[in-house]
């Protein structure tokens, strides 16, 4: 994610950069990793019966993020879309939800190395 914040997106109505172009697929490459990480993180949760509770989480959070993802592509990504006004909102509740996510991981796994 830091890389991300290395190459600036472009302003709206700005004319297309290659600095926004990078940020762009960055910031998918990086949305759609840790959505497949939380996905497979439940998923090895499940088979190895271990925490069912952070199994659960880990599937719904990837569920959810990529649920936030798929209205931010349709519905706010580009100026005209309809919910393009609340594009940052949207972005950065898809972000808290992963951030969370890793949050609620390390804190589990810093708890049972103890």
């Amino acid at each position: 994610m830091f890389t991300v914040g290395l190459f600036p997106t472009d302003l709206v109505g700005a004319p297309a950069t290659t600095s926004g172009a990078v940020h762009n697929t960055l910031s998918l490459g990086v949305f759609l990793a840790l959505i497949v990480a939380a996905a497979l993180h439940g998923r090895a949760l499940r088979r190895a019966r271990t925490d069912t509770g952070l199994a659960r989480y880990s599937t719904l959070t990837a569920i959810g993020v990529f649920a936030i993802l798929v209205v931010f592509a349709l519905f706010a990504g580009d100026v005209g879309d309809p919910l393009h006004q609340v594009s940052v909102l949207i972005e950065r509740l898809f972000i808290a939800g992963v951030l969370a996510w890793i949050t609620v991981v390390s804190r589990r796994l810093l708890h049972v190395a103890k």
